[in-house]
């Protein structure tokens, strides 16, 4: 669209992949920019979805307390959140990976959490999950695709994007959701 604002198609684009996620669990897992068409009013539309990820609301719920301990930086529940994902059951050193999720986490210690590269992020966990050998659904990485993709178009857009900003609400308020007593009582 030749009107088009980049820096509100960028929030724009990045909130439905976020709102994919984590509030339907049913997402498109390639949003470069030869997938993503602007309409007029700065709509993003998506194209060619021969790549979607799906979650089981299960794993959602360990996902959105998984990104609230990143953001909290708490590398026990991130630990525990990784295993509870984990479809091996072969033994882990959990003490181990608590260990080595402290230091990713407080690699991004000394950064306020705002400016924090969400994708840069996963795709180190993502490098701790392959390097203890613990078995992820497969849409847990097609999530970390999708975040990767939408970030780096987005930062693109606008270099001055933060997907921490459009992430936390989200998740925040799905958690907040999920703790509900109406929710609680159809569990």
């Amino acid at each position: 669209s030749s009107g088009a604002d980049p820096k509100t198609v960028a929030r724009n684009g990045a909130g439905i992949v976020v709102e994919q996620i984590f509030s339907h669990g049913f997402f498109h897992a390639d949003p470069h920019p030869g997938n993503i068409f602007v309409l007029d009013g700065n709509t993003v539309c998506f194209l060619d979805f021969g790549m979607m990820g799906f979650l089981l609301p299960r794993h959602r719920e360990v996902l959105i307390s998984m990104m609230l301990a990143l953001v909290d930086r708490d590398e026990a529940r991130v630990t525990r959140g990784l295993l509870d994902l984990s479809l091996s059951r072969s033994p882990v050193n959990v003490e181990s990976l608590e260990y080595e999720v402290f230091e990713l986490i407080d690699r991004y210690a000394d950064r306020p959490v705002k400016s924090v590269n969400l994708g840069e992020l996963l795709t180190r966990l993502l490098h701790l999950v392959v390097a203890y050998r613990v078995q992820m659904p497969p849409g847990f990485f097609l999530l970390a695709k999708a975040l990767v993709t939408i970030e780096g178009v987005a930062l693109r857009l606008d270099p001055d994007f933060q997907m921490v900003n459009h992430v936390e609400p989200i998740v925040r308020r799905m958690f907040l959701r999920g703790l509900s007593p109406e929710r609680i009582a159809k569990d």
